[in-house]
């Protein structure tokens, strides 16, 4: 796409194996070489950059004290939410190298910005699983706050690619789990809360969608960021009592989100074919 930077040796590498996966069509063999040589590169990058993986290990050992603290006030066994972020910390330390800027410009230490992901990231349990009211509401508040500041963390500390998608992966986790979470409870309808869970699939869809069919990310996006406003407002609305209202938010506003994508991946594709000629 015209303007955009330089692809980084990370993303050369990624795209590189993408390519290869892609030519063989998938078959089990090249699928388990993908993963081999995927965690090969992982476990290099972390003997390449020690101090960055030193701090990884200090930040996934404090998320599960973290999370044997945080776990109780869902419905979920402890097991379950140490497992959950077992998950996360692995998909940190996996991808570390990705602790980089638009230019490929290596950051010495994770940020501010990828703490507070990582904070959204770690109430997942929580929010899936209300044992009462009033954490969960506190959660999902934490939440939403988590989300507005990691932006603003990330423009004062410099963006990363890491950070870029672990909070698109995060936003979708959360929310996700707390629309789920609250039609468990019984405060949202079940469909609302599934308009929630398809509008953050269709985003997930189409990015894996580029990425494992094409080998390359989506070249226009959708930015769907205004979104968590309301859905955070739905949710909270849910929680108050407010059942009927909280529903028509939260479908509204999924309503609107899964549009966004639909018209971004049509761009997209007509992008794409246009360049291809």
């Amino acid at each position: 796409m015209a303007g955009a930077p330089p692809l980084t040796d990370g993303e050369r590498w990624s795209r590189k194996l993408l390519a290869d996966l892609l030519a063989e069509r998938y078959r089990p063999a090249a699928c388990v070489s993908f993963l081999q040589r995927s965690f090969a590169y992982a476990g290099e990058t972390r003997r390449a950059r020690p101090a960055l993986a030193r701090q990884a290990r200090r930040w996934g050992m404090a998320g599960s004290a973290a999370t044997v603290v945080v776990t109780p006030a869902s419905r979920l066994r402890p097991l379950a939410g140490l497992a959950w972020w077992g998950a996360c910390w692995a998909m940190l330390e996996w991808h570390i190298g990705m602790v980089e800027g638009p230019h490929g410009e290596r950051h010495a230490r994770l940020s501010l910005a990828d703490a507070l992901t990582l904070l959204r990231l770690g109430l997942v349990p929580v929010a899936a699983a209300p044992a009462g009211a009033a954490p969960w509401a506190a959660a999902i508040m934490a939440g939403a706050a988590s989300d507005a500041a990691d932006g603003v963390a990330a423009r004062r500390a410099g963006p990363t690619r890491l950070g870029r998608e672990l909070d698109s992966y995060a936003d979708t986790a959360f929310f996700s789990a707390a629309a789920w979470g609250a039609a468990r409870a019984g405060w949202v309808p079940s469909g609302a809360a599934s308009a929630v869970l398809a509008r953050h699939c269709a985003g997930l869809a189409f990015v894996s969608y580029r990425w494992f069919a094409h080998g390359s990310p989506p070249q226009l996006s959708a930015d769907t960021r205004w979104a968590a406003a309301p859905t955070t407002l739905g949710l909270l609305l849910a929680v108050a009592g407010a059942r009927r209202t909280a529903g028509a938010v939260l479908a509204s506003t999924a309503a609107a989100a899964l549009a966004t994508h639909a018209a971004a991946f049509a761009r997209d594709r007509s992008v794409a074919h246009d360049e291809a000629r």
